[in-house]
């Protein structure tokens, strides 16, 4: 008569309770994917100003503007795509706009002007990259930073106004500081070949690497003083 080994399984290969175990495990592991996903979904929040509707993200009590596109689509953070004046509105979500977000506008070829509110503090990285059709950006005072890549491959942009108040421009990218880059990104104004006025204001103190790096027709820089590179 065969006797199971350990005594409480009618099946002699199963050990008893590993079924339940295996069971219970495979279910706790499926709930903690579902509330990935449900934080990946919530993550961004969306709301309709005018005719666009804006993605952006809560952080440290303001909105953020933010392409949260995982697959790199051009101009996912404005639907939809906008054309010749960008108006960036002044709060989503209740909570004014502190900063337009890393690519945020990324390819948003539309785009002629950009018309930004003094809520806004820091314009991210290459925020603005291959807007190809923008001619013309004035940065208001109330920004403090203008990260890496900013304007980058802005083909057509010809006029650069910063008004007094900003004070760093393209800032190299610091791993403690919580970015998560593995490489400084290429300078600000890179590859804009039709930049031709620039005016950046006392309040600057210091101007990134690769700042203006094949801007070919780069005719006049209002810099009042000596800046740091």
């Amino acid at each position: 008569t065969f006797v199971p080994m350990l005594g409480t399984s009618d099946h002699p290969h199963e050990v008893p309770g590993l079924k339940y175990r295996s069971f219970k495990t495979m279910r706790i592991l499926f709930l903690i994917f579902i509330s990935m996903c449900v934080a990946a979904v919530s993550w961004a929040e969306t709301e309709k100003v005018g005719h666009h509707t804006w993605s952006y993200v809560i952080k440290d009590g303001g909105s953020v503007i933010s392409n949260v596109s995982a697959d790199n689509k051009p101009c996912v953070a404005i639907s939809p795509e906008p054309v010749g004046l960008l108006k960036i509105p002044k709060k989503l979500g209740g909570k004014p706009v502190v900063a337009i977000g890393d690519r945020a506008f990324y390819g948003c070829a539309g785009i002629a002007s950009v018309e930004i509110p003094n809520s806004i503090l820091q314009i991210g990285v290459n925020a603005f990259e291959d807007c190809t059709g923008l001619k013309s950006i004035t940065v208001p005072g109330s920004v403090q930073r203008i990260d890496p890549g900013a304007f980058t491959g802005c083909t057509k942009l010809e006029k650069a106004t910063l008004l007094s108040g900003v004070k760093i421009i393209g800032p190299e990218v610091n791993r403690a500081a919580g970015y998560q880059y593995d490489a400084i990104p290429d300078g600000v104004f890179k590859n804009c070949t039709n930049l031709k006025s620039i005016e950046i204001p006392d309040s600057v103190h210091s101007v990134g690497s690769g700042t203006f790096v094949e801007d070919r027709k780069s005719g006049s820089a209002g810099m009042p003083r000596p800046i740091s590179y």
